[in-house]
């Protein structure tokens, strides 16, 4: 009776270790799966960061062009 309650302990504690390395792996494939994903979207934001960027950096430009634009005319326009 001893013998045999140890056989299906040691044979419990083998699927154990079976599943839990299985799940192990599992879970590293996930964390692979969305660390690609968190790359692809970093990168994707990185880019749209830049090029928004570009646009304040135009705008600012163009902003300050007709500041300067005004106030020649205002000086122009009180001498």
């Amino acid at each position: 009776m001893e013998g045999k309650l140890e056989a299906r302990i040691s044979g419990g504690r083998i699927e154990m270790k079976e599943e839990v390395t299985s799940l192990r792996a599992e879970v590293k494939e996930e964390f692979a799966l969305v660390r690609a994903e968190v790359k692809e979207e970093t990168s994707k934001i990185r880019v749209e960061m830049a090029q928004f960027k570009s646009e304040i950096i135009k705008w600012m430009f163009l902003f300050w062009i007709g500041q300067i634009a005004c106030m020649a005319g205002i000086v122009k326009w009180l001498r």
